[in-house]
């Protein structure tokens, strides 16, 4: 098992003194300042940002010229609320409000509708500090529905239409029966097939998404939805965030490019589920591309590979040492990983044979899934190319969605 160790050197740039058995402070007014600055940037994606109806009768005129069937009534909120009629019980709750089923009286399909608590902002009262505009959009709202206005395909969720009533912004849905995670739990055993269709189309989503310049950040299986048909979803885009174009950033891990693209290109490292975190964004790194979505996918294509989450750590410190203990300690493999702002030292480690982790998985497999969990973020497969890897080609091949073992999902 790897351990931490004391850190005597002074880094360059950040100076951070990490004493050995101390867990990593999170540090809450960075992460807020960082965020406030991520917010600024969505804020300047919708115009009077403070006038909610306006922007929302914009959005849903977007949603239909993508949509074939257009259906949005002109009357604007009051009669799409007057479409959509709830039924049965709510399907889940969150932060930010809940998640209830309900009928479209125009198309007969059933809808999942998030309803979101529109907050009016004042001064000296309103304690949340991730608000766009004085009506009280939250950036991850803000950040759902321009993601979700812009991008069309079979493997992300689908945006309805989107309306507001008594102080609620209601995000219409395509519903969904369950999601990965769900699965996981379930222990529902899962062939190669099965786990290549699944694998084939978060792939397939993700190369969407990076596509058109957006990274999602919050890759895990309870983000990963699934309807009765056994077409997986990615979905929850609260987190995601344009960005440019990986090769500029292809020394991201280098300080000095990470201190030249700061001013423009800094993010907020505290993203992502912990189990699915990327190693950078573990250690600080502010300056990061599409390779921590696929760190995710890695993460979770070991879970299902394994029918267990691959890396389950306590806090980011015990998160680094389980990843090193499998992966090894970077070292080696990416030596500029000293340079960034939270890099803690850890007893030097080899990396382990996967086979022995993963006995039933062949070499083909174990390719992949190496190429996903690559330490250094520069050396990460991309979707595309990952989608293009031999694991897809070879015998067996995948199985159609529909054939999937989701039995416990009513069709």
């Amino acid at each position: 098992m790897v351990k931490r160790v004391k850190k005597s050197a002074e880094k360059t740039g950040k100076a951070r003194k990490l004493n050995e058995g101390v867990k990593l402070k999170e540090e809450k007014d960075d992460e807020i300042k960082s965020e406030n600055t991520e917010t600024v940037e969505d804020s300047k994606d919708l115009k009077n940002v403070d006038n909610v109806d306006k922007n929302v009768q914009k959005i849903n005129e977007e949603v239909d010229d993508k949509q074939e069937d257009s259906v949005t009534d002109s009357n604007g909120s009051d009669s799409l609320d007057k479409r959509f009629t709830p039924v049965g019980k709510h399907l889940g709750e969150g932060t930010y409000g809940q998640v209830i089923k309900a009928m479209d009286t125009l198309t007969g399909k059933m809808v999942a509708i998030k309803k979101v608590k529109n907050i009016e902002y004042k001064k000296g009262v309103t304690k949340d500090r991730q608000l766009v505009g004085m009506v009280g959009i939250h950036f991850t709202t803000l950040r759902e529905l321009k993601v979700m206005t812009e991008l069309s395909h079979e493997n992300l969720m689908g945006l309805v239409a989107v309306y507001v009533k008594e102080g609620f912004i209601n995000i219409v849905m395509d519903i969904m029966a369950s999601d990965l995670k769900k699965v996981v739990d379930a222990k529902v055993r899962l062939t190669e097939p099965n786990v290549k269709c699944i694998m084939s189309q978060i792939l397939t989503g993700l190369s969407v998404l990076h596509a058109s310049s957006f990274a999602h950040r919050d890759l895990s299986p309870a983000n990963i939805f699934i309807d009765t048909f056994g077409v997986c979803k990615i979905a929850d885009f609260g987190l995601a965030r344009r960005t440019v174009n990986p090769p500029i950033f292809r020394d991201c891990s280098d300080l000095e490019t990470m201190e030249l693209n700061a001013s423009r290109e800094r993010m907020t490292s505290k993203v992502v589920t912990l189990w699915y975190r990327a190693p950078e964004l573990l250690m600080g790194a502010e300056c990061y591309h599409f390779a921590c979505d696929l760190w995710s996918v890695g993460c979770i294509f070991g879970e299902l590979l394994s029918g267990k989450p691959l890396f389950p750590g306590t806090n980011e410190i015990d998160q680094l040492g389980k990843i090193y203990n499998l992966l090894g300690t970077p070292e080696n493999s990416w030596p500029q990983a000293s340079k960034l702002p939270l890099y803690t030292q850890y007893s030097f480690s080899k990396p382990k044979d996967l086979s022995l982790h993963f006995q039933h998985a062949n070499s083909v497999t174990l390719d992949l899934l190496s190429k996903l969990l690559k330490l250094n973020p520069n050396e990460r497969i991309s979707a595309k190319e990952a989608l293009d890897h031999e694991y897809f080609k070879v015998q067996p091949l995948k199985c159609k969605p529909i054939d999937l073992p989701f039995d416990f999902i009513t069709k």
